[in-house]
């Protein structure tokens, strides 16, 4: 924008010392300026506006796949499972469209400059005694991360304020600048979050002769709430103080169930030389999903009774679950270790030494609704 001033400055060659009243000092060839000159005031940028996307993506398409490809922080996962950048791209964008989700967006005139996605966890909130949501995409425009997240995060927290006691989102932690928006929003930070990925086909360890490993059966049904327990610290729900830590065991336990169940899921069970089981595991491979030409799956749960630490079982039950999994089919296996203490840092280079490679390093925030800014 531009405003008119009238000045009052002369030119001239010679510069005589104005006088009290009025044009009498002015010399014969001073003269007034002719015309006015524009004085330069800031732009402003055009306000943020945050909608809601109801159905497909419509007109948005091109500028939302634009937004996601400016954002592919975690592009080198989809890199390691053998995705390149536009498959990766293509397949966070149907993630969007997740039935039960909400999907908003932030304008700044006719232009979209972010967006963020939440899915409601269902099985989640029935063991937690909270409504839970999780933030499934973050996307911005890199000029004005900061604002752009505090606005995104701040209209998802009231959208959802009916329908949420609890709101987590997992931003890479190299991103300050959206961090520090969430941040302002009220999220506040639970833990870290490693993501690592193998191919298993390349592990190779040697299982201690003290450890048998066998597929989780009925009959260890008597011992699931015990082995629940070693798996808990995997979940970022166990490292939110207001979380009753009973009801993370619980979640575990019910995760563990459903792998009898469940198609493309199994659980492995860890025994010592007394036939005591001593650890567990859980798998998950992914529906219809190819990359590379080969499936992927994710070693959802690992966990080892505190007492027998240290023993070669980690490892143990990591090198059988990779051998099942290659045995279905699998290239790719990911897994996520929560970060917060010193035993979770060792259980990170325990990964690092079968074989794995940490690919994303992440923040896990929290909100609660009760938190009001």
């Amino acid at each position: 924008m531009f405003e008119a001033s009238m000045l009052d400055d002369t030119v001239g060659l010679e510069r005589k010392p104005r006088r009290s009243g009025g044009n009498a000092g002015l010399g014969p060839i001073e003269q007034r300026l002719p015309f006015s000159l524009p004085r330069c005031a800031k732009p402003r940028k055009p306000a943020l506006r945050i909608r809601r996307l109801i159905g497909r993506a419509g007109k948005y398409r091109l500028e939302l796949v634009r937004l996601l490809a400016l954002s592919a922080t975690d592009g080198r996962l989809g890199e390691c499972i053998g995705l390149g950048p536009d498959e990766w791209t293509a397949r966070r964008f149907e993630r969007l469209w997740e039935p039960g989700g909400t999907l908003l967006v932030a304008e700044r005139g006719a232009r979209l400059v972010g967006l963020v996605q939440l899915v409601p966890e269902l099985m989640a909130s029935a063991f937690l005694g909270h409504y839970v949501w999780t933030v499934q995409s973050l996307a911005t425009d890199p000029n004005g991360r900061q604002t752009i997240a505090r606005a995104l995060m701040a209209a998802a927290a009231k959208a959802l304020d009916a329908q949420a006691d609890f709101i987590a989102a997992m931003v890479p932690a190299c991103e300050a600048e959206t961090i520090r928006g969430i941040e302002r929003a009220g999220f506040r930070p639970a833990c870290g979050e490693a993501v690592a990925v193998i191919d298993p086909r390349t592990t190779a360890l040697a299982r201690p002769p003290s450890i048998a490993i066998e597929a989780l059966a009925e009959g260890h049904l008597g011992q699931i709430a015990a082995l629940a327990r070693c798996g808990a610290c995997y979940s970022h729900f166990a490292w939110d103080p207001r979380i009753d830590r009973d009801r993370v065991h619980e979640l575990s336990q019910r995760l563990l169930l459903l792998a009898l169940r469940e198609t493309g899921a199994g659980a492995l069970v860890a025994k010592n030389g007394a036939g005591e089981a001593v650890g567990v595991a859980r798998f998950t491979i992914a529906h219809g999903t190819q990359a590379g030409g080969k499936k992927t799956a994710s070693l959802d749960l690992v966990g080892v009774r505190s007492d027998q630490r240290g023993r070669g079982i980690t490892q143990a039950l990591h090198t059988h679950a990779l051998g099942t999994l290659e045995a279905k089919g699998v290239g790719f296996v990911t897994t996520r270790a929560m970060i917060k203490d010193e035993a979770s840092l060792l259980r990170l280079k325990t990964l690092k030494k079968i074989g794995y490679r940490l690919v994303t390093s992440n923040l896990v925030l929290h909100r609660w609704a009760s938190d009001r800014l």
